[in-house]
């Protein structure tokens, strides 16, 4: 059973990033880690609102955010970012797949469920 969701990030800048899990707004969060806990329902799907880039501002040019760390159930689990998708607000990168370096405005989401943690967990033992 997943029970826990975190995501650890390594910020340049000051991003803003809403929490949504299964279509509810969990939380709002600003440069700190993630833990989010699960619904007891197989599927999951969360969704990460990033708020941080102002394109007409200087200063922003460098804001990054970098997933470095995915964990399910306290199991690092990096490969699962492979099954992201980002959405962005930039016409030239719309949608990004499997994404861990976020430099634009946008929703990063991820459905998480047993099998494809299982799978995952397969990969990495080799079974």
């Amino acid at each position: 059973m997943l029970t826990t969701f975190e995501l650890q990030f390594k910020f340049i800048g000051d991003w803003h990033i809403g929490v949504t899990l299964n279509g509810q707004f969990q939380k709002y969060i600003h440069n700190q880690h993630l833990v989010l806990e699960l619904d007891n329902s197989d599927e999951n799907s969360i969704q990460l609102t990033f708020l941080g880039k102002d394109y007409l501002n200087p200063q922003h040019l460098d804001n990054v955010c970098e997933i470095t760390g995915l964990y399910i159930n306290q199991l690092k689990l990096n490969n699962l970012i492979q099954q992201s998708v980002f959405k962005s607000d930039n016409l030239e990168y719309q949608t990004i797949n499997g994404c861990d370096y976020i430099n634009l405005n946008g929703i990063w989401s991820i459905n998480l469920n047993s099998y494809t943690v299982r799978g995952q967990l397969e990969k990495i033992l080799n079974v």
